[in-house]
C-alpha cells in the first residue's frame, strides 16, 4: 500500500473514532435532565417540593456517576478528534511542504 492510501486510511479511521466518541458523549448529555427526573420523581413523594426532590436527585450516587461518565466520554471525544484534526493538519503540511519543493525545483531551472 502506498503511502498517501495509508494516511488515507489512517484519517477514515479516526475521523470513526471521534465519530462513534462523539455520539457516545451525546448521548449522555442529552440523557443528563432524563436521568435527573427519573430520580426526582422517586425522591419526590419524601420530599414535598420538587425543588427539594431536585436537589436530591442530583446528590445521588446515580447522578453524579451518569455526570461522571458524561465528562470522561465528552473528554475521550475531543481526544479523538485532536487526534484526527492532527493527521489532517500535518497531511496538509506535509502537502505544501512537497508544493514549495517542485516550486523551488521549477525556479532553479
Amino acid at each position: 500500500m502506498n503511502e498517501p492510501d495509508e494516511l488515507y486510511n489512517r484519517l477514515v479511521d479516526l475521523g470513526e473514532k471521534w465519530a462513534e466518541l462523539n455520539g457516545d458523549a451525546s448521548l449522555y448529555e442529552e440523557s443528563k435532565h432524563s436521568v435527573r427526573a427519573e430520580l426526582a420523581l422517586r425522591f419526590f413523594q419524601d420530599a414535598k417540593s420538587a425543588a427539594k426532590a431536585e436537589m436530591m436527585a442530583e446528590a445521588d450516587k446515580r447522578y453524579t456517576d451518569h455526570i461522571r461518565a458524561m465528562v470522561k466520554a465528552r473528554t475521550q471525544a475531543n481526544i479523538a478528534k485532536v487526534n484526527f484534526d492532527s493527521l489532517r493538519v500535518w497531511v496538509d503540511l506535509m502537502r505544501t511542504k512537497e508544493a514549495t519543493k517542485r516550486a523551488e525545483a521549477t525556479m532553479l531551472k
